[in-house]
């Protein structure tokens, strides 16, 4: 009879001091892509006349407020339609004050920050 929970338990022993092991450089990789990333944002948000930047405080998450004149639920309908950018508008998280969420731990971040930056720039160009 094979304990295939028991095989499960040494593997991710395993794997788990595999990755203390790395932890010094998992952890350098992983803050320099958080660092590179929010350097990226902070350029575009605090450049830009359509959002108002809010500086995280610790996560690799922020909540840009969206300044235009529609709720920011219909923008984030409308740029999934359009552009297949999935946002995170406030009023999922109870709020109504026009933010949404971001997070900027991925590596493909500054891809999905240029296809976000294109749709606002087509946005502003038809007004």
């Amino acid at each position: 009879v094979r304990l295939v929970g028991s095989e499960m338990c040494i593997r991710d022993r395993f794997l788990t001091v595999l990755a203390l092991k790395q932890r010094d450089k998992i952890w350098q990789e992983n803050r320099n892509l958080l660092l590179k990333n929010l350097k990226l944002l902070r350029e575009y948000f605090q450049n830009s006349e359509l959002f108002e930047w809010y500086e995280p405080k610790g996560s690799s998450i922020c909540y840009p407020k969206y300044l235009g004149k529609e709720p920011i639920t219909e923008v984030a309908e409308k740029i999934y339609k359009e552009a297949g950018i999935l946002l995170l508008p406030c009023d999922i998280f109870d709020q109504t004050n026009n933010h949404f969420r971001a997070s900027f731990g991925r590596s493909y971040m500054p891809e999905a920050l240029k296809a976000f930056e294109k749709y606002f720039k087509k946005k502003i160009s038809s007004n």
